[in-house]
């Protein structure tokens, strides 16, 4: 059984999402009559967007306010759209930023790279240094926890040493 061509109608019954006479959800279209939904398509969309325009373009004529507000937003939307920008296109845009926004303030750029480089080369230094206290303090806790007792005669010159110095002091 041979079907009938789309009309307009059915077209554009079908773009509101209806489902025209004679046809069914599970009818498959053929490529021309896709094309000619998608045509009719783009062609609604066209004539919305001149309407929209048209639409704008008379407001903007009334309204200085709004025309300023319109020119503003045309402003803001010629920059630079970076969405659809390559990685090696951000890579670029932000060294020519930094170095733009560098060129007068290269003192405290070498000031850093000079401080940045003392740094990786004292790391060793200090790494060796965490190292060596994460050994000694379990040492020095172990000794003063349960180390030997100190001598006798210790205590008393410490004491001899308060009275000479403070007086009686107990």
């Amino acid at each position: 059984m041979k079907k009938a061509p789309l009309t307009a109608g059915d077209v554009n019954a079908i773009l509101k999402g209806k489902i025209p006479k004679g046809m069914s959800a599970d009818t498959p279209l053929t490529d021309d009559e896709a094309a000619a939904i998608l045509k009719v398509a783009k062609a609604d969309n066209i004539v919305k967007v001149g309407q929209q325009a048209a639409k704008v373009a008379k407001a903007r004529q009334l309204s200085p306010a709004f025309d300023a507000e319109c020119a503003a937003a045309e402003a803001e939307a010629e920059r630079v759209d970076v969405s659809g920008w390559t990685v090696r296109q951000h890579v670029m845009h932000g060294l020519g930023f930094a170095f733009g926004w560098l060129r007068t303030r290269w003192a405290p750029l070498v000031a850093f790279a000079t401080l940045m480089w003392i740094f990786v080369k004292l790391l060793p230094l200090m790494w060796m240094m965490v190292k060596a206290l994460a050994f000694l303090v379990p040492i020095w806790l172990i000794l003063s926890l349960a180390g030997p007792e100190p001598h006798p005669y210790q205590a008393y010159r410490y004491r001899q040493y308060r009275r000479r110095t403070y007086g009686e002091w107990w």
